[in-house]
């Protein structure tokens, strides 16, 4: 039995503390995504954050953490460039946030389109970050076989 326990709590606190960041990320991007709005747009907004909106947020960061801490980590899937990962991570993600969305059509409110301007933002993060992983992986990559092929012509070169 504390075996188990041992392993819900080694498994389930990374995915707390990466959760309660995505929905400090989330409130604090969507209220300067409203700022902005309203700044560009000249229409009020409600700074007041509605209960379901943060009902909303708290379980999409919940259930991103989770699929995060699945693609990306290393427990259940491995041996897979970052990049795929992140890939397979969004595509997983593509229909909760497709719910959101026609969630967030049907209560029609003023405080959607600050929150399609956070997702946007979000969204766009993913790819620069699958970009920037993929550039960084591939140079490390590249002096690593550098640095063998050298100790290899160096071991060859002693044992001739």
């Amino acid at each position: 039995m504390k075996e188990s326990m041992k392993k819900l709590i080694t498994l389930s606190v990374p995915i707390k503390a990466f959760a309660s960041m995505i929905f400090a990320g989330i409130m604090v991007l969507y209220m300067v995504s409203g700022v902005a709005y309203n700044v560009i747009t000249g229409e009020a907004l409600e700074y007041a954050i509605p209960f379901a909106f943060v009902v909303q947020v708290a379980l999409l960061s919940t259930i991103i953490s989770v699929l995060w801490n699945v693609f990306t980590g290393d427990t259940v899937i491995k041996n897979r460039r970052f990049a795929k990962r992140l890939i397979m991570f969004t595509l997983s993600l593509l229909p909760v946030l497709a719910l959101c969305f026609f969630t967030f059509l049907a209560i029609p409110a003023g405080w959607t389109m600050p929150w399609f301007i956070s997702v946007l933002a979000v969204s766009v993060f993913v790819v620069i970050l699958a970009i920037l992983s993929e550039i960084y992986f591939k140079k490390t990559g590249e002096r690593y076989t550098e640095a063998l092929n050298k100790y290899k012509q160096k071991q060859i070169s002693k044992n001739a």
